[in-house]
């Protein structure tokens, strides 16, 4: 199961409502169980969407390799965060997000 962000999220919603779809053909299409994109869009959490916005930036000149002990590095501002390449992809996506707000 796959983790997103309330960006991510919001992203997805947007996309869906400009793209004029079903929710099951939209959803089919991007990979989202249909029930879960459902409560999204009818959760209270969207009411203030252009809120939620205003904090998403994105990566940017962000440098991202990995090493040959098995972990990633994430390079962003003078910041360098190493991370074992097995890492949980939730666990990843936080890390992401947190550094994009840098």
């Amino acid at each position: 199961m796959a983790y997103y962000s309330r960006q991510q999220k919001y992203i997805f919603i947007k996309r869906y409502k400009d793209s004029k779809m079903s929710a099951s053909a939209f959803c089919r299409e991007n990979g989202l169980n249909v029930n879960t994109f459902k409560y999204w869009i009818y959760s209270e959490d969207w009411k203030y969407s252009d809120e939620l916005m205003s904090g998403f930036v994105e990566l940017g000149e962000t440098e991202i390799k990995t090493d040959l002990d098995k972990s990633v590095t994430i390079k962003k501002a003078g910041i360098e965060i190493k991370v074992p390449a097995e890492i949980a992809e939730r666990n990843l996506v936080k890390i992401l997000d947190a550094v994009a707000m840098i």
